[in-house]
């Protein structure tokens, strides 16, 4: 038999040097890449078949290593590169997130699919080909029990749905997918602080898949009493004006947030208590809104906001994966951290107050049977892990999360995807989910109609 081919991604040190090492004595002809070429010593010694010069964060430079291919038929695809910023609460940018989105979750994926050519002439010769993504326990939403890491947890949450969706749409073509938790790896990237060693982590993941075990979670509060005050961000789409118009029906204080503020005629008409802009995709709208409401309490924010774009495996491009992971993963976790002092002061005033993510069953990895939509899909599974990241470090200050699936997928002109459900119904369920939620419990996907936890 012909002799196999293995591309390895971030070959020049750590898991990926031990990868290239492993595979370079197994007789393997090696493929590795480096951001600086000139300073792999340890690689080059090993004399593998090429190197070549990735930056896994750059499009460009991915479709040049692309071209650079041509013709090469590659059997096994080892998605190592990958980058952590350290990201508690208080310290974390918008750019230290989107940089760790674009190079642990979209650069894994553009290179798979540029090398999509290549992974076929393995199948022709040898029957099938792999993709191997080297993801991290940390982004498990399930075993998140510390919180802080908010990028680098979130890039590996959105890298695992990524890969599912990629599963999915290769399978029929025999190129498989795997998910590679590598341990607490002695690596640079944590500063040498790890307990297991590099040759050990890849003797031990050489043809396992190892996904997170599920594990329980839950709810959050029970509102009663006198009058609170609700935040509705995406105020203007179909679900937003259901849950204003409910929760004013009810009797609160109802604050709704859209791009456009008191000029969007659709939110004037239903006069809420306030109005005001906010874009949760950009950080300086976000901030603009958090300082008009300053001093104002409030008991429920609602991150309602979203953006769908259609997204399949050869039409995706880095611009939609990163805009709907700025509104619908980022956008949610930036407007509740804006926001923290008015929690505060609900708390202050009734003991406690909670956020509520509207998301949607199409973020759960374990669900995903249908491939595509790759970015709304990868950043829905990103905001699972944000809220799952945020309850652990807001209940020290009495600060619940709820996370809802509303059974209504918004397209980006509002309209509900299916005639199903209407946003009324789906409105009513979601607000006595959050109803019945009580502070502290477990975090859990919950649907709409019955509070039924959906496994994520």
């Amino acid at each position: 038999m012909a002799t196999k081919t293995v591309l390895i991604t971030g070959g020049n040190r750590g898991i990926g040097l031990a990868f290239a090492q492993h595979y370079v004595k197994q007789g393997w002809n090696v493929i590795a890449t480096a951001r600086n070429v000139d300073g792999a010593e340890e690689l080059k010694n090993l004399k593998p078949r090429k190197i070549l010069t990735l930056d896994t964060g750059d499009e460009q430079s991915i479709l040049s290593v692309a071209k650079a291919l041509e013709g090469v038929a590659v059997d096994l695809l080892i998605n190592n590169s990958g980058i952590s910023i350290g990201g508690g609460l208080d310290v974390t940018t918008k750019e230290d997130l989107m940089r760790q989105f674009e190079v642990n979750t979209v650069g894994p994926f553009l290179l798979t699919r540029a090398l999509l050519p290549n992974l076929r002439l393995a199948v022709a010769a040898h029957g099938q080909a792999f993709v191997a993504q080297i993801t991290s326990r940390m982004g498990s939403i399930a075993d998140n029990g510390s919180g802080g890491s908010y990028g680098y947890r979130a890039s590996k949450t959105a890298l695992n749905m990524v890969t599912q969706s990629l599963a999915l749409d290769l399978q029929q073509e025999k190129i498989g997918c795997l998910l590679l938790h590598p341990g607490h790896v002695n690596t640079a990237i944590i500063n040498f602080t790890g307990t297991v060693e590099a040759d050990d982590s890849v003797a031990g993941m050489l043809g396992l898949v190892t996904p997170p075990p599920p594990a329980p979670q839950a709810p959050a509060p029970v509102y009663t009493g006198p009058k609170r005050t609700v935040l509705i961000t995406g105020a203007d789409n179909c679900t937003g004006v259901a849950f204003v118009q409910h929760y004013m029906r009810e009797g609160w204080d109802v604050i709704a947030a859209c791009p456009e503020g008191e000029m969007c005629f659709k939110v004037m008409q239903l006069a809420p208590w306030k109005i005001v802009a906010m874009d949760p995709g950009y950080k300086d709208s976000v901030d603009a809104a958090a300082e008009a409401l300053m001093d104002v309490p409030i008991d429920l924010l609602i991150n309602n906001a979203r953006l769908f774009t259609k997204g399949y495996m050869h039409s995706t491009t880095p611009e939609d994966c990163i805009h709907q992971y700025e509104v619908n993963a980022l956008g949610p976790f930036i407007v509740s951290r804006a926001l923290l002092q008015n929690l505060r002061l609900g708390v202050r005033d009734r003991g406690m107050a909670f956020v509520a993510n509207v998301s949607s069953r199409v973020g759960s990895i374990s669900e995903n049977l249908a491939g595509g939509s790759y970015g709304f899909r990868a950043s829905m599974s990103a905001l699972h892990m944000f809220t799952k990241t945020l309850v652990a470090d807001f209940l020290p200050h009495k600060i619940g999360c709820v996370l809802l699936h509303s059974g209504i997928d918004d397209k980006p002109d509002g309209v509900p995807s299916s005639a199903d459900v209407r946003p009324e119904e789906s409105v009513a369920g979601m607000a006595q989910v959050i109803a019945r939620t009580r502070l502290g419990e477990p975090l859990h996907l919950r649907h709409f109609g019955n509070g039924d936890a959906i496994n994520w």
